[in-house]
């Protein structure tokens, strides 16, 4: 028989706060696919503008947890 290691997993602390942060985040981002799919002109301004919010923001999300 095979002898099955024991893997150690290490425990993160979950940061409930930075979760429902980034679950909004996620919203948003369904919310903008959703406006340029169903957008007949694809990429337009307001479409562009929110994408750029969504990855300034993501950016800030990021250095918190680095």
């Amino acid at each position: 028989m095979l002898k099955q290691k024991s893997l150690k997993r290490k425990q993160i602390p979950i940061n409930r706060d930075f979760i429902a942060e980034l679950s909004k985040w996620g919203n948003n981002l369904n919310q903008v696919a959703k406006h340029l799919n169903t957008s007949k002109g694809g990429l337009d301004r307001v479409g562009l503008e929110m994408l750029s919010r969504i990855e300034n923001h993501l950016k800030e999300l990021r250095k918190v947890i680095e």
